[in-house]
């Protein structure tokens, strides 16, 4: 009977060390990234910089969406947020959604949208480029990369906020397939095949790497995602009113006068969305009044 219960220890000792062992393989052979899901690694987008011909006709000289300049008699409403993360998503297809078709609001508030969040972010000197980690993995940085790009090279703000609203609102149908994603919006707004093949170089070339830092730029002192700043500063609450009702939270605050925001707000109702479960694979909170508590953390 001891003879039988040292074996049975000894097995158990040499079944836990061989897990050990090879889970430090499989870190060590995919890199995982932090909080990168080892069933994704098969299917992630393949990018590679041989495969387009960097054209000069496509650079990104003079910024359009991701500008510096703002209108100083509206709200400047700047949000940080990630492709893969659920309240991110929530937030676009929501509160950001109503605001974004509601006639003239753009009168009441600029809103940019910066998909990099939780991302890192670090200079290679032997390659002159800047190298990303982001929250959720590799294809995380692959889809915040995709939007903006597709934001940038959009024709309009109208445009770049429709994609961004289809992209979020079709990440789960997609299976997180940016490439099928991208695709899909692109078809929806209209635009002409070569836009795919435009934005698809953008991600990989000169001027798509220094767009990426620029949104990464924004994204230095935030704790989690969404991050709202309203006019250069961040509040909490202020960010929980912005997220569930970003609309109403312009009509209340916008410096224009009374006739234009009498105008624009009429319809304006209530709280649009709060924040709930996961749709799309990753966290899962409850309901809480409170802003950090609904957000994708660093």
């Amino acid at each position: 009977m001891r003879l039988i219960k040292i074996t049975y220890n000894a097995l158990i000792v040499f079944l836990i060390t061989v897990r050990f062992t090879l889970s430090i393989h499989l870190e060590n052979k995919f890199l995982l990234k932090k909080n990168e899901d080892p069933s994704d690694l098969g299917n992630q987008p393949t990018i590679n910089p041989t495969k387009y011909t960097y054209d000069s006709k496509n650079r990104i000289d003079n910024y359009n969406y991701y500008n510096e300049n703002s209108d100083s008699k509206v709200l400047l409403i700047e949000v940080l947020v990630e492709c893969l993360c659920p309240f991110s998503v929530k937030f676009i297809k929501n509160s950001f959604a109503q605001f974004a078709r509601t006639k003239d609001s753009s009168q009441l508030a600029e809103v940019k949208i910066y998909p990099f969040g939780n991302g890192e972010e670090k200079y290679n000197k032997e390659t002159n480029r800047y190298e990303y980690e982001c929250q959720h993995g590799s294809r995380e940085c692959y889809g915040n990369s995709i939007q903006i790009c597709a934001m940038e090279l959009m024709k309009s703000r109208e445009d770049a906020n429709e994609f961004l609203i289809c992209s979020y609102s079709n990440i789960a149908q997609h299976k997180k397939d940016f490439d099928t994603n991208l695709k899909f919006c692109l078809d929806e707004l209209k635009y002409p095949p070569e836009y795919e093949e435009k934005i698809k170089k953008c991600t990989i070339n000169e001027d798509g790497n220094k767009l990426m830092h620029r949104v990464a730029s924004k994204s230095n002192q935030n704790e989690y995602v969404p991050w709202i700043i309203v006019n250069g500063k961040f509040n909490e609450r202020t960010g929980d009113r912005v997220y569930n009702n970003l609309l109403e939270y312009a009509c209340e605050n916008s410096n224009v006068d009374q006739e234009t925001k009498k105008r624009i707000c009429k319809n304006v109702v209530g709280r649009v969305e709060e924040r709930g479960t996961d749709e799309i694979g990753s966290e899962s909170r409850t309901l809480n009044p409170f802003y950090h508590k609904t957000t994708c953390p660093l």
